[in-house]
């Protein structure tokens, strides 16, 4: 995915192996951030689905399944819920 939105082009990595879908894509209020979920992978093949959180660029570690994505009120971070197997995780990233 790229985004061109008059500032540097920014892009996801070309590692993923296999399908892979943009499930949702979010942006700060000024449009200075952006962060949207990979899942790769399919249930219907290999019975996994992975899914990972990019930030601006940077990637999220490996996750189950990831929930509520949200920017924190200032616009300086991002946080969201990952499950890893049975545990839930509230995962936060400082923005730069």
């Amino acid at each position: 995915m790229t985004v061109r939105d008059n500032t540097p082009i920014r892009t996801t990595s070309a590692g993923y192996r296999g399908p892979f879908a943009i499930e949702w894509i979010v942006l700060t209020g000024d449009g200075s951030h952006i962060a949207y979920e990979i899942v790769s992978g399919s249930k219907a093949t290999s019975g996994r689905e992975i899914h990972l959180v990019n930030v601006d660029g940077h990637e999220s570690r490996p996750y189950d399944d990831v929930i509520g994505v949200w920017f924190v009120e200032d616009d300086k971070s991002v946080a969201f819920a990952g499950r890893d197997g049975m545990r839930f995780l509230r995962v936060t990233y400082a923005l730069q």
